[in-house]
């Protein structure tokens, strides 16, 4: 039996119906991703990454909304894997990850050319941050069970990242 990736709720205060939020890069790879970063084993990197990621998110995204009362006490729950918190820090992380605000481009529902589960091709070449296109499809193709620095910088450019917002005639 095929196990389901469970959901992240989208952690912003926005609302565009009836268009639809797309990701760029699939959010279970993001995910995925992200689970690495937490099962990292060089302690000194793993909390590098997991700070440098948050640092950057809510800088650019204070409003972001997360289960805690400050990302520092996120972070502390996240790193303490004795604290009764720590699952819970670890789903906000994931789900920050899942939705990084420069992975997110908004647009038409029901799109009959809407990828599912691969790189958003559409989406990417209608995002604020099409230039950075490498930057995607390193995301997209990281399959190491390692990650590096330069991945979490991808990241990082992606969370510092605005969420693009289309009209339907961009997607024609």
């Amino acid at each position: 039996m095929r196990k389901e990736n469970p959901r992240y709720p989208y952690p912003f205060r926005d609302f565009v119906t009836p268009q639809s939020r797309h990701h760029i890069v699939p959010f279970q790879k993001l995910v995925s991703i992200g689970k690495e970063i937490l099962a990292h084993e060089n302690e000194a990197e793993r909390t590098k990454y997991v700070n440098d990621i948050i640092d950057a998110y809510f800088s650019s995204h204070p409003d972001v909304s997360i289960n805690f009362e400050s990302k520092e006490e996120l972070k502390r729950a996240i790193h303490d894997k004795r604290s009764h918190r720590h699952s819970e820090a670890e789903r906000d992380f994931l789900m920050l990850l899942a939705w990084l605000p420069g992975n997110i481009v908004i647009g038409r529902s029901g799109r009959t050319d809407d990828p599912g589960d691969i790189l958003d091709r559409k989406a990417m070449g209608l995002s604020s941050l099409n230039a950075r296109r490498g930057s995607f499809f390193a995301l997209d193709n990281h399959v190491t069970k390692k990650v590096e620095y330069y991945i979490v910088a991808f990241i990082i450019e992606l969370a510092k990242g605005r969420v693009t917002k289309t009209n339907d005639d961009m997607w024609n």
